[in-house]
């Protein structure tokens, strides 16, 4: 699966005994919303 994933500092969402919170967002679920030209966009594809 490839994904963006969304990574938070400790303590910014949980307490540290959870480690670092993260959130992965499929590329498929966003690639018709990224702009072609943008960093993320040469990324994908």
């Amino acid at each position: 699966m490839k994904a963006l994933v969304l990574f938070y500092q400790l303590y910014k969402l949980t307490a540290y005994a959870f480690g670092f919170p993260y959130f992965p967002i499929s590329v498929y679920d966003i690639e018709k919303v990224v702009d072609p030209q943008s960093p993320l966009g040469k990324m994908l594809p």
